[in-house]
């Protein structure tokens, strides 16, 4: 019988921590995921469909960004930026974050307020250019 009873305690509190984590996660939807590569003059060279059917999922206690999209193949793609630091230009915060590559990122936006997440790699082109990822229009989901 005690067996029994502590399955049960330790089922409950599983399911309790698990819920807890759940309550952390903000979920949103956006149709599109799109690539843009802009000059050292911030114009926009051009802009390319990553994705779409995009889901975002953001920790807030962890402060990460979980990106899930249909690529072009009709797969599901994920990437996932991992919170480094806030940091702060001319009053505009924004986070550094990098991927499971190690890659850095300047990661903008407010996706509350405007639904729109801009993801600016650290790292310039051969030519000095900027590749950027765009999310905007994401809705959150209740």
């Amino acid at each position: 019988m005690r067996k029994y009873i502590l399955m049960i305690t330790l089922f409950i509190l599983s399911n309790s921590a698990f819920s807890q984590s759940e309550d952390n996660i903000i979920k949103y939807k956006a149709k599109g995921i799109y690539v843009v590569l802009q000059n050292n003059k911030g114009e926009q060279l051009t802009k390319i469909p990553f994705g779409k059917d995009v889901i975002i999922n953001y920790d807030e206690f962890f402060k990460t960004f979980e990106i899930l999209y249909e690529n072009r193949e009709g797969g599901i793609d994920a990437m996932k930026l991992l919170f480094l630091s806030e940091k702060e230009i001319n009053g505009t915060k924004y986070f550094k974050m990098k991927d499971k590559y190690g890659s850095l990122f300047n990661v903008f936006g407010n996706l509350e307020r405007i639904g729109t997440l801009i993801i600016i790699m650290d790292k310039k082109d051969e030519d000095g250019n900027i590749s950027l990822i765009t999310i905007d229009g994401a809705k959150k989901q209740e």
